[in-house]
C-alpha cells in the first residue's frame, strides 16, 4: 500500500502518513521513490495515526473513531488495494500475451521463419532441424512458384521466411 493510499484510507494528508512512517521505518522512505508498505507496516502506521489522534475534527464528525470496534470497511479497502496491486502485473502480462496471440490468429503475418513458427507453435526444433526444414520449404516454394522473403538474423545474417499457409501445411503433414 502506498503513502497516498494509506492517507486516503486514514482520511489524513500524505504528509501526516509520511511523518508517522518516518518514525517507524526511517530507512524505508526514500526521496523520489514510490514507497510501498506491506500489510503489517500499513497497520503499524495506521495505529500511530490513531494513537496520536491526527484525524482532523471534520473527519471525526464524518467517521467517529472507534477504538474498541473493528472498522471492517477500512480493512476491506486495504485488502482490496493490496489485492489490486498484487494482481496488476499479472493482468497486464495476460493482456500482452492475448494481444500477441490475436496478432498471430488474425493472419496479419503473411510470412514467418522456421524458427519463429517453431516458437509460436511450441515445436522445439533444434538448429539442425530448422536448417533441414528450411531447405525443404525453400524447395517447395520454388516448385510452387511461391515467394520467400529474406529477413535479418543475428547469427546467419539473413534467412528466409515462408508463407504461413505453406508452413502450416508442411508441419501438419
Amino acid at each position: 500500500m502506498t503513502i497516498k493510499e494509506l492517507a486516503d484510507v486514514a482520511g489524513v494528508s500524505t504528509e501526516t502518513i509520511t511523518r508517522c512512517a518516518n518514525e517507524l521505518f526511517p530507512d524505508h522512505l526514500k526521496n523520489g521513490v514510490r514507497t510501498v508498505f506491506t500489510k503489517d507496516q500499513a497497520y503499524d502506521v495506521m495505529a500511530i495515526v490513531r494513537k496520536k489522534n491526527l484525524v482532523s475534527p471534520l473527519q471525526t464528525e464524518k467517521v467517529p473513531l472507534q477504538t474498541e470496534k473493528v472498522d471492517y470497511r477500512v480493512i476491506g479497502e486495504m485488502i482490496g488495494l493490496a489485492v489490486k496491486s498484487a494482481l496488476e502485473p499479472l493482468v497486464s502480462q495476460m493482456a500482452e500475451r492475448k494481444s500477441t496471440q490475436l496478432q498471430i490468429e488474425d493472419n496479419s503475418v503473411s510470412h514467418m521463419t522456421v524458427s519463429g513458427y517453431s516458437k509460436v507453435e511450441g515445436l522445439g526444433l533444434s538448429e539442425s532441424e530448422m536448417k533441414s526444414h528450411g531447405a525443404s520449404l525453400s524447395k517447395l516454394c520454388r516448385e510452387r512458384h511461391l515467394e520467400t522473403q529474406s529477413v535479418p538474423h543475428s547469427r546467419y545474417g539473413r534467412i528466409n521466411s515462408y508463407p504461413m499457409d505453406l508452413l502450416e501445411e508442411y508441419f501438419r503433414s
